[in-house]
């Protein structure tokens, strides 16, 4: 009696003997940051909710508790809900960069690269910049106000650019520290304090990739500060770092 090795292949599929695998299966998940989300992107349009769930991490945090697998799987609607689902499917993949923790949205979801070089989701409904004091919602104001400035020094409306400051307003130059009172005060020092290098980097500021720290959110490696002075309130450029001339 002779024994065959049966090799079938298809557009989905890849059968070795009697051992199926698919393509959404853990070990062929994703090489990359931008693998995961367009291979979660195609999940979630697909319905795919048992895929979903065991790229999961558990207990995951869901905001500000934890929750585990069977809790989780109880309330996928509520988690994965239209919103989280329409941010993720909106997400550009290339956006990413190298690293092992990655966010979708303003925190909507939250994923990283496990020990074993494989994605899991890890949390839902963190602030990407919650270590500044904000929301998801600040979030998403802090990218329009930077993209509003990114325009306006780019078209040199000098006058919109102060009137996006906060006064008094510290500007550390390489030699000495000046303090703005007024926008009057900001026009009369433009040129100094918005140098070409300083220009360049924030017109080269990428939206997704904004430092935060508790003392706000930040263009460059910290060139331009950005804060609220209280929940909720107006957005304001707090202090100007002079970058160094060659940077």
């Amino acid at each position: 009696m002779k024994t065959f090795l049966v090799v079938v292949l298809t557009t989905n599929t890849v059968v070795l003997g009697c051992q199926t695998k698919h393509p959404s299966d853990k070990s062929l998940r994703a090489n990359s940051g931008q693998d995961f989300v367009l291979w979660l992107q195609d999940a979630l349009r697909n319905g795919d909710r048992s895929q979903i769930i065991a790229a999961t991490r558990f207990p995951v945090q869901i905001e500000d508790t934890m929750m585990d697998e069977s809790t989780f799987t109880n309330n996928y609607d509520k988690v994965w809900n239209p919103e989280s689902v329409k941010v993720a499917m909106n997400e550009v993949p290339g956006q990413f960069i190298t690293g092992n923790k990655f966010i979708i949205g303003c925190g909507e979801v939250w994923f990283e690269r496990t020990k074993d070089q494989q994605f899991k989701v890890t949390a839902f409904g963190r602030s990407a910049y919650a270590n500044a004091g904000m929301s998801m919602a600040d979030c998403y104001r802090v990218r329009d106000f930077v993209k509003q400035l990114q325009a306006a020094i780019a078209s040199d409306h000098r006058e919109q650019v102060a009137g996006m400051l906060k006064y008094p307003l510290y500007f550390h130059g390489q030699s000495k520290t000046t303090t703005l009172h007024n926008a009057s005060e900001t026009l009369r020092n433009y040129d100094l304090m918005f140098s070409a290098t300083l220009r360049r980097v924030v017109a080269e500021q990428q939206i997704h990739k904004l430092m935060s720290q508790a003392d706000g959110v930040a263009i460059g490696d910290g060139f331009i500060w950005i804060s609220e002075p209280s929940v909720g309130g107006p957005l304001n450029v707090t202090s100007i770092f002079e970058p160094p001339l060659h940077y």
